[in-house]
């Protein structure tokens, strides 16, 4: 999977949130996006996963140009937020990936939903927070998409809840796709990343391999991000 993003601009409430913004990705692999809030990472992501459009720029998928909605349908995001009614089943919420989605892998599915040991037929109601975000995440995981976008995937959880989501990542990633990552746990997920992207003010500032960077630094991900962007890892704006 190759994805290229250029000269990408998005202005939301007539504030710049990405400004000039470039990026290339080729290969299958797991990748960090990381900056503090106001930095334009989910923006970005809804971008990328066909859910905002820029004002200015374009991005392409394997050399082609993006196609609202047709390229969107091959790309697998996890958002920061429940999308279903409370009110559904683990099954109804199944049925609706297997209706929308064409490389919804329903066996692949079911073995995550054992592992998790969730009946099919539980209510969302019923379920907490850490056990709604798991299914999210089982179901985006059983698509057999290139790239996978997941934005925020320990964020609002308890300690349990995020070990078992970092080991659903490790154990259902696929070999050849590609996943994107945000979070601002970077110690609980940096030995995930193969790459890491930094963020600020609007434009990727910073993009290295992880292990040679924290190798040659003699320092965790954690400690060169807070080195990067100063102790407080504050940028100006809201949750963008």
């Amino acid at each position: 999977m190759k994805l290229t993003v250029e000269n990408i601009n998005k202005t939301i409430d007539g504030k710049d949130i990405l400004s000039q913004l470039n990026l290339q990705i080729e290969g299958a692999k797991i990748i960090g996006l990381l900056g503090p809030n106001g930095s334009g990472k989910t923006t970005l992501m809804k971008i990328i996963a066909g859910l905002m459009q820029p004002n200015q720029g374009r991005l392409l998928i394997n050399n082609q140009s993006y196609r609202y909605p047709q390229t969107s349908q091959q790309i697998a995001y996890l958002p920061d937020s429940l999308i279903f009614p409370k009110s559904y089943s683990v099954k109804q919420a199944c049925t609706y990936f297997q209706t929308n989605y064409f490389d919804f892998n329903e066996q692949k599915f079911y073995q995550i939903l054992a592992d998790l040991q969730l009946d099919l037929h539980r209510k969302l109601s019923s379920m907490s927070k850490g056990q709604q975000e798991r299914l999210m995440l089982a179901l985006v995981l059983a698509r057999e998409s290139e790239l996978v976008l997941l934005d925020e995937p320990l964020a609002a959880i308890d300690v349990i809840s995020r070990d078992e989501i970092l080991r659903l990542i490790k154990t259902y990633s696929g070999q050849n796709t590609t996943y994107i990552i945000t979070t601002h746990l970077i110690l609980d997920m940096q030995d995930l990343f193969d790459e890491v992207l930094f963020l600020n003010r609007g434009q990727v500032v910073f993009h290295s391999l992880v292990a040679p960077l924290c190798a040659r630094e003699n320092k965790s991900l954690l400690d060169i991000y807070r080195s990067f962007y100063g102790y407080q890892g504050v940028a100006q704006g809201g949750m963008y």
